[in-house]
C-alpha cells in the first residue's frame, strides 16, 4: 500500500483526524488512501511547533496530554486519504507558500506498525496493514430509524461531476504507473536531484551575501537578511519532509559534487567573471557579482532539469497532459534577490557560448552523480 514519511507531532496529528492539511513544496496528482509513517526523528519543537490556533484544537481532545506523550518513532501510525490539492486553502493547518494536501477519513492505528524504515516522497510498505473500516454501514442506523419523508429522487451527476471523477480516477492511475515505470534511478532523478541544485543554488548565494557584507554594501543589507530568513524557512520545510539523515546526506552530496568539478567550478566563475567585466566594465564588487549569477544559473539549471522530468513523466505514462513540476515559491524569492545581488539585469548575456558551455560541463558531471537516500 502507498505511504508517505512525515515526522511528529504531524504524523499522529493527521492520524487522529486533527490535521486536516499536509504541507508540501510540491504539487500531488495522487488521490486516495496513503499510510501514514511517523519518521524516525520526530521535529526538534515536539508540540510546541503548533501554533496557539493548533494548540486549542488539540486541548479539545480529552487526554491529550497523555495521548500525544509518547508518540512513536519509525512506526506506520494509521492512514488518511489525500482528496484534493490546493494553495491558499483556509484551514489553520495550512501553511502560506506550500501545496496543501487535504486530508479526509484518518484511520489511527491501536497499535502502530513499528520498526519501518521511511523513504522520500510516496513510497510501496509491502506488508500487512490492520483491517480499516473506512466507510461505515450504515444499515444499523436505518434500523432505528423512525419513520421518515419519502425518499427523494436519486440525482443524476452532472456532467462536470462525472468529468471530475473521472480526472481523479486516471491521475490516481497515472501515479500508480509512474511508481511502476520508474527505476530507482530515474525516481532519484525526479525527486532528489533537485534539492542537491537548490543546495548549491544557495551555497553560492551566501557567498555573494557574504562579500557584500564584508564591503558592507548598505544597499543590500536588509535584502540579505530576508533572503537569509527566506534560506531558514526553505531548511525548515527540509526539516518536515526529510529526516535527519537524508537532509545529511544532500548536503554532503552537494559538497562532494563541488569539490570533485572544483576545476569546473572554477572556470565556470572566470567565465561569467570575464562577460561581467565585458557587459559591465565600469560596475564594481565583480567577484559579489559573479557568485549571485552563478547561483542563477544553477536557479535556472533546476528548472532545465525540471522540464527534462516532465518529459521523462510524460513519456513513461505515455501522458502528455501531466501538470508540470512547480518552482518552490522560496527559490523563486532566492532568484529575484540574486537578481538584485548580481545587479547586471538586462546587461549580462546569460546566453553568452562560453557561459553556456561552462554550464553544459557542469550538467553533464552532475548527471554522473550516483544518488542514494537508502542506508548501505
Amino acid at each position: 500500500m502507498k505511504a508517505i514519511t512525515i515526522k511528529q507531532p504531524w504524523a499522529s496529528l493527521i492520524a487522529t483526524g486533527l490535521k486536516d492539511i499536509e504541507n508540501r513544496s510540491w504539487k500531488t496528482n495522487y488521490r486516495g488512501r496513503v499510510l501514514i509513517h511517523a519518521a524516525a526523528s520526530p521535529v526538534k519543537e515536539g508540540l510546541a511547533a503548533l501554533n496557539n490556533k493548533q494548540l486549542f484544537d488539540l486541548m479539545q481532545r480529552e487526554n491529550w496530554e497523555t495521548e500525544f506523550e509518547n508518540l512513536p518513532n519509525g512506526a506506520i501510525v494509521g492512514s488518511v486519504e489525500i482528496v484534493d490539492c490546493v494553495q491558499n486553502h483556509p484551514s489553520k493547518w495550512a501553511q502560506e507558500g506550500f501545496w496543501h494536501w487535504v486530508l479526509a477519513n484518518p484511520v489511527l492505528f491501536t497499535e502502530p506498525i513499528t520498526g519501518v524504515k521511511g523513504k522520500l516522497s510516496f513510497w510501496e510498505y509491502e506488508g500487512e496493514v490492520p483491517q480499516q473500516n473506512e466507510e461505515p454501514t450504515s444499515e444499523p442506523e436505518q434500523q432505528n430509524a423512525e419513520p421518515a419523508e419519502p425518499a427523494k429522487p436519486v440525482q443524476v451527476p452532472s456532467v462536470e461531476v462525472m468529468r471530475e471523477a473521472a480526472f481523479r480516477k486516471s491521475v490516481s492511475d497515472s501515479t500508480r504507473k509512474m511508481i511502476e515505470c520508474l527505476t530507482v534511478d530515474e525516481q532519484m532523478k525526479v525527486s532528489f536531484v533537485p534539492l542537491v541544485i537548490t543546495q548549491i543554488a544557495w551555497v553560492y548565494a551566501h557567498k555573494s551575501m557574504e562579500l557584500a557584507a564584508r564591503d558592507k554594501i548598505q544597499i543590500l543589507k536588509k535584502l540579505s537578511r530576508t533572503l537569509k530568513l527566506v534560506h531558514q524557512k526553505y531548511d525548515e520545510e527540509l526539516r518536515r519532509e526529510l529526516d535527519w539523515k537524508s537532509r545529511t546526506r544532500i548536503s554532503t552530496i552537494a559538497e562532494q559534487f563541488m569539490n570533485g568539478i572544483a576545476r569546473d567550478m572554477k572556470i565556470l566563475y572566470f567565465t561569467v567573471r570575464q562577460e561581467i567585466l565585458r557587459c559591465a566594465p565600469e560596475y564594481p564588487c565583480v567577484d559579489q557579482r559573479a557568485y549571485a549569477i552563478i547561483s542563477l544559473l544553477f536557479i535556472s539549471l533546476l528548472e532545465e532539469h525540471n522540464r527534462e522530468m516532465d518529459k521523462l513523466l510524460a513519456e513513461k505514462l505515455n501522458d502528455s497532459n501531466l501538470a508540470p513540476n512547480v518552482t518552490n515559491p522560496l527559490t523563486i524569492h532566492l532568484r529575484t534577490g540574486m537578481t538584485a545581488f548580481a545587479g547586471v539585469e538586462g546587461k549580462f548575456n546569460f546566453d553568452d557560448f562560453n557561459v553556456k558551455l561552462a554550464m553544459k560541463v557542469v550538467k553533464k558531471r552532475l548527471n554522473e552523480v550516483e544518488y542514494s537516500v537508502i542506508d548501505e
